[in-house]
């Protein structure tokens, strides 16, 4: 049984549907083609490969294949899309005349061998403090690749009563999640800022629902043109599978002194009464994210509405339509939160994070990997499978059962 508010909320659509809404197909459309513009002009920009060539040669395979014999290394040649066919060695001899002598290191090797072991101490007196948050939002304290509420509140919490910290930049990239562990991390923004302490919370690659519930208390919002963001909505999933027991022959029975005895067990359907209720809970939490967005953005509530739903946006047209300040990335966002701070002639942003002793800090610098992203963040947006929705539910810990979540995307 899936309950939800907004007619675009579609993270549960795997479950249910066996293709996509028009609703959904509608909403999806117009943040992909913005995405898929945004992409383009940065080709133009980087590789000078016109839009209209670029989407020629992908709608048209075949005959751009035909015309070099099947040979995608020369087709990407003469498109423009690379600039030489090299093996590994030639590509090493290239990079040795234009740079001269020395032996080539891997970029891995690069970044361990410049990498302290301690954290020099900041040297300006007024810090913009960052804070990253990345993956699903879920209750309690969790490991880095998802946002404890307990976690990212004790950051929050950190921040505050440093008085060196001055701002804080709060840098999001995650789908949601946990609605009551989104409120959590929203409130400490609040309190923050009820401190006199500026928060600008910077969007990586997707920030939307829980990601933009916590988001809606900041006083600046920056995003990329391509961040995922919106999903203003929320949904509950109520397990049931007494069909299929039926199927098998398995059948339930008994008694109980109320009508929501057993009520949700799930080899029993919901009865009508409670799935009244339940939905009845959904729309309230979906009216409170609506109040928060609409008091943090200033923006009466039915124009919030009209840009809810669940509906996803783009960051550019979050940007036009108001959800978001700024188009920017990390660097700007910090900038930002200096100036609203009035520490912009001298400050210096420091990262906060958990604490750590000296052989944590010590093994973390021996064993952690600096990951690449070898592509624009427009090429790693895809539908997620009903496959991966399934497996982000078993990690669902939400007490009341109640998710405000985007399933669109991967996190940066």
């Amino acid at each position: 049984h899936v309950f939800r508010a907004g007619k675009y909320k579609s993270a549960a659509a795997p479950l249910i549907q066996n293709a996509m809404s028009d609703a959904e197909r509608e909403a999806d459309r117009q943040w992909l083609n913005t995405l898929w513009q945004v992409y383009k002009a940065d080709i133009y920009e980087m590789r000078g490969i016109k839009a209209e060539r670029l989407q020629d040669v992908l709608d048209h395979p075949v005959a751009s294949m035909k015309a070099y014999e099947g040979d995608l290394g020369k087709l990407f040649l003469a498109e423009h899309w690379v600039d030489a066919l090299l093996y590994p060695e030639q590509a090493d001899a290239k990079l040795k005349a234009k740079v001269g002598a020395g032996e080539p290191v891997g970029f891995k090797a690069y970044l361990m061998a410049n990498t302290s072991v301690l954290p020099h101490p900041p040297a300006a007196e007024h810090w913009v403090g960052v804070i990253t948050g990345s993956g699903q939002i879920l209750n309690g304290e969790q490991p880095p690749g998802t946002i404890g509420s307990d976690s990212m509140v004790a950051l929050l919490n950190t921040a505050l009563e440093d008085d060196r910290v001055k701002a804080v930049v709060l840098r999001l990239n995650t789908p949601g999640g946990s609605a009551q562990a989104s409120e959590s991390i929203r409130h400490a923004v609040e309190v923050l800022r009820k401190h006199g302490k500026p928060v600008v919370v910077s969007m990586g690659s997707m920030a939307a629902s829980g990601g933009y519930w916590v988001a809606s208390a900041a006083d600046e919002i920056w995003a990329s043109p391509a961040t995922i963001t919106g999903s203003i909505g929320v949904f509950g999933i109520v397990p049931n599978i007494h069909k299929a027991l039926g199927k098998l022959g398995v059948h339930t029975d008994g008694l109980g002194t109320t009508k929501l005895a057993g009520a949700m067990r799930v080899d029993r359907p919901l009865t009508p009464a409670l799935a009244e209720s339940i939905q009845l809970s959904i729309h309230q939490i979906y009216q409170q994210f609506i109040g928060h967005v609409a008091q943090g953005r200033n923006m009466a509530k039915d124009k919030v509405e009209s840009l809810a739903q669940g509906r996803v946006w783009s960051g550019r047209d979050a940007k036009d339509l108001g959800l978001v300040d700024s188009l920017g990335g990390l660097d700007d966002a910090i900038k930002a939160a200096a100036a609203l701070a009035g520490i912009q002639n001298s400050y210096e942003p420091v990262e906060i994070m958990p604490p750590m002793n000296a052989f944590e800090l010590l093994m973390n610098d021996m064993l952690s990997e600096v990951l690449i992203p070898l592509l624009p963040v427009s090429m790693t947006y895809a539908l997620q499978t009903a496959d991966t929705a399934m497996q982000q539910i078993w990690s669902w810990n939400d007490s009341r059962g109640v998710y405000a979540l985007s399933l669109i995307g991967s996190v940066e």
